[in-house]
C-alpha cells in the first residue's frame, strides 16, 4: 500500500530534514493557508522568524528568544498591529506543535497587548448611517 502525506506534511519522497527546518515548516504552513490575505500577512512575520533563526534552523530547535527578536521588530507599534504579528506566530507555533515538529511553546512569555476602545462600532439600527448637516458659518 502506498504512502500518502496528510496535507501540509513532507510527502514519503521529500527530505525529511526539509521539512523540520523553519523554512520548510514556514513554506508549508503558509501552504495550507485558504485565504490569501492571511498568507501575505503571516508571510511578513514568519519571514523575520526565519532570519531570526535561519533556513536550516531546526524547528524544535526554536525557543522563546527567537520569537522575542521577531517581536522586539514590533516593540514601538500600536497593540493591534502587535497583536497582529503575535497571532501569526502563535498560530504557526500551534500547527508545528499539531505537527509534532515543537515539543513546546517558544510564545509562551509573549503577552497580548491591551487594545484601546475608541467608542461604539455598530451601525445604528436601519443600516445606514446618520450624517451631521454641515454647519453653515
Amino acid at each position: 500500500m502506498p504512502a500518502v502525506a496528510f496535507p501540509g506534511m513532507p510527502g514519503p519522497d521529500s527530505p525529511a530534514d526539509e521539512g523540520a527546518t523553519v523554512a520548510g515548516a514556514v513554506a508549508r504552513f503558509l501552504d495550507s493557508l485558504d485565504v490569501a490575505t492571511n498568507r501575505r500577512s503571516y508571510a511578513c512575520t514568519l519571514a523575520r522568524l526565519t532570519a531570526a533563526s535561519g533556513t536550516r534552523h531546526p524547528v524544535a530547535a526554536l525557543d522563546c528568544d527567537h520569537y522575542a527578536t521577531v517581536m522586539d521588530h514590533w516593540a514601538a507599534v500600536e497593540p493591534a498591529t502587535w497583536n497582529r504579528h503575535l497571532s501569526a506566530l502563535v498560530s504557526f507555533t500551534t500547527s508545528a506543535q499539531r505537527q509534532d515538529l515543537l515539543a513546546t511553546n517558544p510564545a509562551r512569555r509573549l503577552r497580548r497587548r491591551k487594545t484601546t476602545r475608541r467608542g461604539d462600532r455598530a451601525l445604528p439600527a436601519g443600516g445606514a448611517v446618520r450624517r451631521r448637516p454641515a454647519r453653515t458659518p
